[in-house]
């Protein structure tokens, strides 16, 4: 089980990498079938790619 302070250092690490744009180093925190309910995509590409055009 996770616990939550292990949840909040994932999300904080998450934000650290789309923050700094350093897209490769959040592959491995995403599954595979990953899917992004505000973006309605699946698969961290797909998420990536969204969050690339709209910081753009």
């Amino acid at each position: 089980m996770t616990t939550r302070d292990d949840a909040n250092a994932l999300v904080q690490r998450m934000q650290e990498c789309f923050n700094s744009r350093q897209f490769d180093q959040a592959d491995d925190l995403f599954t595979s079938d990953f899917f992004s309910h505000p973006l309605g995509t699946t698969g961290f590409e797909a998420g990536k790619d969204v969050h690339i055009q709209v910081v753009s």
